[in-house]
């Protein structure tokens, strides 16, 4: 079940459906290729809320299934904002899954809900826009096993395929299109290094690893609300345990402007930066510290301002 996260009018959130106190478990995802933002930060005090005040666990889980993109500055620098803003949690990884994740994949081709695919990106997109089956559609059971294990090795033929979750190539929802739940990745994991040649998608893990981790509540984004029914696709398909899902709506900043000026006013060689413009001033805390109630400072780019 997903439902819409509202507000009483007293500013007390709804309490989560059938949740009971001391067994809330709840998650946190974060790919550590960049810098929190807005919408994360809301999401992880959102769920920090909902961990106190259910007294449950709070997992923080690093979505590192990419590793052409995850950075172990960027995991330190998010564990760092996350300790500022009083967050506590408890750590996991996606890559901790992927044993389990592989095996989940191979039981959904044994029983002909998923696929392997060679057909190459563009023509996938073609299909799934003409809303046409593709031929590695009907591939039988075994052939699909065969070049399953040849993405698994990492083979010449195996690198240029996929997996598919058979659902509907006519559904009125491109993302229900077969969408692909797993390619080959070459590149060397931060964590787990070369040990293996596939990874799975974003959609397709977190279902698995919501189950596996015992995540009963997923406070998310409503940008992923649209993908609630594959989420429990994949949980029905797999026999494994339902969740309910929380959506929160993301947070747009107001009367915001981007300008560019220089990164020095006396020294144009170095280069611009972005500066924004609001109704709120935000300065290193270790520069707000040293300021007084009245003071008059100026700040370059912006001008004279009163404390």
């Amino acid at each position: 079940m997903a439902v819409q996260l509202k507000v009483k009018e007293e500013g007390k959130f709804e309490d989560l459906p059938d949740a009971k106190v001391g067994e809330v478990v709840l998650r946190f995802s974060s790919q550590a290729s960049g810098y929190l933002h807005i919408n994360h930060v809301k999401t992880a005090l959102v769920n920090q809320y909902y961990q106190q005040a259910y007294k449950g666990k709070l997992i923080l889980r690093f979505d590192d299934i990419n590793p052409a993109k995850e950075s172990a500055k960027f995991e330190k620098v998010i564990l760092e904002d996350l300790q500022t803003l009083g967050v506590e949690y408890s750590i996991s990884h996606m890559s901790d899954h992927l044993d389990a994740l592989i095996d989940h994949c191979s039981q959904l081709i044994d029983k002909g809900l998923a696929y392997c695919e060679d057909a190459d990106l563009g023509e996938m997109k073609e299909q799934c826009d003409q809303r046409q089956d593709s031929i590695s559609r009907n591939n039988s059971v075994e052939k699909n096993l065969k070049v399953w294990n040849d993405m698994i090795i990492g083979n010449e033929y195996g690198q240029n395929c996929c997996v598919r979750l058979k659902i509907d190539m006519n559904s009125n929802k491109e993302y229900m299109r077969d969408p692909t739940i797993y390619c080959c990745k070459l590149e060397e994991h931060i964590r787990t290094g070369r040990k293996y040649k596939v990874y799975p998608t974003y959609d397709f893990v977190c279902p698995i690893v919501d189950s596996i981790e015992g995540v009963t509540h997923v406070i998310r984004a409503t940008e992923y609300h649209d993908r609630t029914e594959q989420y429990y696709r994949i949980l029905n398909a797999l026999a494994l345990n339902k969740k309910d899902l929380v959506d929160v709506r993301v947070t747009n900043v107001q009367n915001e402007e981007c300008r560019q000026h220089p990164k020095h006013p006396k020294n144009a060689s170095i280069g611009n930066k972005n500066v924004y413009y609001s109704q709120n001033i935000l300065i290193e805390h270790d520069d707000a510290i040293l300021l007084n109630e009245n003071e008059i400072i100026t700040l370059i780019n912006w001008g004279n301002f009163k404390i």
